[in-house]
């Protein structure tokens, strides 16, 4: 019964999006999704613990050939689906080639012949006292494997229960694999197959912090791998020499999107088997590892190969807890300016990482992968080593922290129209130990570039179509430092538009243009609330990167799909422009116009039914905010008393800012939506009127 091994690629856990986490959260907003089995080690006592007690199965020696007494898959598929949930009264024995392993703790795998796969729920010691992962001789994917088990359905799935390990016949791999450095296994094609020699600097985990993969260093360079079977083998500061499949991973679901914005994926190894572990404690090379700062690190092109890289960089890191999971953030020195940690684990990972909460440690930090999604890329990080060195900022490189951190960000390369832009004149940090560092600007061109000085600060103006040199400067305790930018005014082109109103009114999947005013940040979607006075509608940027160049009250012409997005049975969808880029922004910070709001109450929205369109609609309403938390999350509703509207979060923490208002009446200005076909609605923040206050506008995607 011998079968031809079949070698099969694992799908790579470690790299599912969730907010976390799960995602590569590095979820969220965040993806902090927990990766877990379809079937929970909870619901299968059997499988999550070595049994001591197990019936007489026939030994495993030399002498016996299990195949003499094992069934086929299809026949184990026949007999699992007569036992149903409660399963076989026998053990039966029955082979396969393992396809893939889902999670190396337990053996959990799907194995297959020539009539069938099934997926095998546990796989354990011949005398199930020892779990998959401390097999002394455990199987890999391409394996042929015997197994005594017990059968029976999950769900009405057939499966494997209980099973006992009876022989492997391990897949002979003729494969010819090249010794490379890291730094050329790092440049080499992808599919190439690789040798390479280094030491296990830090392992990553999988949901219940199961190893799954480790960054391997030597002289020239780092990488990643992707190997929990590798991976449960070997420990940091082992000096190890594996073989693997050079590849850039991205995950199924994000590959239309990375290719959009030229990722091409997480430089790693995968399908890896160990070929010889020294057992040692070394610490990895450090000598080829480039100094950098976090802002660098995020400003990489994605088209760069610096993905599991590892930079040394000065970083403030913050702890920020949810319900149900602590986010770690690394921040350059402006506190702002940075990403999140990539965890499977909602944080438990990383948690030696809170001693450095609020401090400037030095790090050897990596980008591990770039979440893709439609609206753009987030670089997600994974600290190697992060030591406290007593950070102190050298006072004599304020004026350069100032002018690169806080005023070349301010301007872009091309002006159409008058931006009247309030610059920030001064920076403060007391983390850095800084105050009043001054900023100024000057403009070789004043015909098209100009500086404004108002009792509110220094305004840049543009006027006439030219170039212009801007000069960016900074001098604190004695110290100068300056920057140049090339800054170019053309005329505005300003295509026919439509009203707000008519491009709702348009037919699904045509391209519109519209001139409006952003009024409001949405919510999870990378976008804004456009408004006029004809109406409103919900605006869905193509490039999320693109909203930074946008302000609240700018005014904007966009052009873009109009659709119903995620429409389905019975149910209409969002109203919204899709895939929107702007083709001018005329800037001018208006007010927005309410001409089109409705008045009605949280009862009657709650009443809407999903199958009627109410998205392009906006209300203003008296209620009251309220919070609600659990151990796993933070929503925010409006509520009468009797009936809740859901705010529409990714994560509660996008509502804070609505703390001090809670649960007194106020008046609120909001639109009904469903971006995840909802037999229901929830809905969008545009502002809320606090009594004797200025109107409070949601800027979440517009904060500086």
């Amino acid at each position: 019964m011998k079968k031809s091994p079949i070698f099969a690629l694992m799908a790579s856990a470690m790299l599912l999006a969730s907010c976390g986490g799960g995602s590569s959260s590095i979820a969220s907003s965040i993806d902090l999704s927990i990766v877990s089995s379809e079937t929970p080690a909870s619901e299968n006592p059997d499988s999550t613990q070595p049994i001591s007690e197990v019936p007489e199965v026939p030994a495993s020696s030399e002498e016996y050939d299990p195949s003499v007494d094992a069934i086929t898959i299809a026949k184990a598929i026949e007999l699992a689906t007569a036992a149903g949930e409660n399963g076989t009264t026998e053990r039966y024995i029955i082979g396969g080639t393992i396809q893939s392993i889902t999670k190396y703790a337990f053996g959990e795998m799907t194995i297959a012949d020539e009539t069938g796969e099934i997926y095998v729920y546990g796989v354990y010691s011949e005398d199930g006292s020892l779990f998959f992962d401390q097999l002394e001789d455990r199987p890999e994917v391409g394996d042929y494997i015997y197994i005594n088990c017990i059968l029976n359905t999950y769900k009405g799935t057939p499966q494997v229960k209980n099973g006992r390990l009876l022989k492997v016949i391990h897949a002979i791999d003729d494969r010819v694999f090249e010794k490379k450095t890291i730094a050329q296994a790092r440049a080499a094609a992808a599919d190439s197959l690789l040798e390479l020699k280094g030491v296990v600097a830090k392992i990553t985990f999988a949901n219940g912090k199961v190893p799954n993969g480790f960054y391997l260093v030597d002289s020239s360079g780092s990488i990643y791998v992707y190997s929990p079977g590798v991976a449960l083998d070997v420990a940091e500061g082992n000096e190890v020499t594996i073989q693997g499949t050079k590849t850039y991973y991205i995950l199924d679901s994000e590959k239309e999107n990375a290719a959009k914005f030229g990722y091409q994926g997480s430089c790693q190894i995968q399908d890896a088997k160990l070929v010889e572990n020294d057992q040692g404690s070394h610490e990895f090379d450090k000598s080829w590892i480039q100094e950098s700062t976090v802002k660098e690190m995020m400003e990489l092109p994605l088209s760069d190969n610096q993905t599991t890289n590892i930079y040394k960089v000065n970083a403030y890191l913050e702890r920020r807890p949810g319900s149900g999971f602590v986010n770690y953030y690394f921040f350059d020195l402006d506190q702002k300016t940075g990403s999140y940690v990539y965890t499977l684990c909602n944080g438990s990972d990383f948690s030696y990482l809170d001693e450095f909460d609020g401090k400037i440690v030095t790090a050897y930090l990596s980008i591990l992968n770039a979440k893709a999604s439609g609206t753009g890329t987030n670089y997600r990080l994974i600290p190697i080593e992060v030591i406290d060195e007593g950070y102190e900022f050298d006072v004599s490189k304020a004026a350069e922290f100032a002018v690169k951190y806080y005023g070349v960000g301010q301007f872009i390369e091309s002006y159409s129209a008058d931006p009247a832009t309030l610059l920030v004149d001064s920076v403060s940090s007391e983390l850095l130990g800084i105050e009043d560092v001054p900023l100024s600007y000057a403009s070789d061109n004043t015909d098209a570039v100009y500086f404004e000085q108002t009792e509110d600060g220094t305004v840049f103006h543009v006027r006439t179509p030219g170039s212009a040199k801007v000069t960016v400067s900074s001098i604190y305790q004695g110290v100068t430092y300056s920057e140049e930018l090339s800054i170019t005014v053309t005329e505005p082109e300003l295509p026919e538009s439509l009203t707000v109103a008519e491009a709702i009114a348009a037919i699904d999947e045509t391209e519109v243009t519209v001139r409006g005013i952003i009024a409001s940040s949405l919510v999870v979607q990378s976008g804004f609330i456009l408004i006029d006075e004809s109406g409103i509608i919900a605006v869905r940027m193509a490039d999320q990167s693109d909203l930074a160049a946008l302000s609240l009250g700018d005014e904007v012409i966009v052009k873009g799909t109009r659709t119903h997005y995620k429409p389905a049975t019975n149910i209409v969808g969002q109203t919204c422009i899709n895939d929107a880029t702007v083709v001018a922004d005329l800037y001018g910070n208006h007010d927005y116009s309410t001409a089109s709001f409705g008045s009605t109450t949280v009862e009657d929205i709650y009443g809407f039914v999903a199958s009627e369109d109410h998205t392009a609609e906006a209300y203003t309403l008296t209620a009251q905010l309220i919070k609600k938390s659990s151990a796993y999350s933070t929503n925010y509703y409006v509520t009468d008393g009797t009936y809740e509207l859901f705010l529409y979060a990714s994560s509660g923490s996008q509502y804070s800012w609505l703390d001090p208002y809670l649960n007194t009446d106020i008046e609120i200005e909001l639109v009904p939506c469903n971006w995840n076909n909802k037999s229901y609605y929830r809905v969008m923040l545009i502002a809320i009127h606090p009594e004797g206050q200025d109107k409070i506008v949601n800027d979440l995607y517009f904060r500086g």
